[in-house]
């Protein structure tokens, strides 16, 4: 899951993909995530966070067959537009950094 994203961008990226479920009760772990991450499943709403490596209960949107998960990833506007105090700082990276995982709930 990890996307080009252009030096200078500044808004959502989006990661989209199809997940056969045997069971409805899972869990979706993404890695480490810069700034804000949404998740949607079949065009429902699951959760949003601004965590580090947050997890998702997929429970309430997930049903047993295909699958579609959509992951949006929103970075801030520093990364476009850099102000006095934030032009001296280093700007973390964009997105998703590694592989999400889904597995049942414990």
């Amino acid at each position: 899951m990890e996307p080009h994203v252009p030096v200078g961008f500044s808004g959502a990226m989006r990661y989209e993909f199809d997940y056969d479920a045997e069971t409805c009760e899972l869990l979706l772990r993404l890695p480490k995530v810069w700034e804000t991450s949404r998740v949607m499943v079949n065009g429902t709403f699951v959760g949003e966070s601004t965590l580090p490596c947050p997890t998702f209960d997929l429970s309430s949107a997930v049903r047993k067959g295909t699958n579609h998960v959509v992951v949006e990833v929103t970075n801030t506007l520093v990364h476009a537009q850099r102000d006095l105090f934030s032009m001296y700082l280093p700007i973390d990276p964009s997105g998703i950094e590694g592989p999400a995982t889904i597995s049942r709930k414990a």
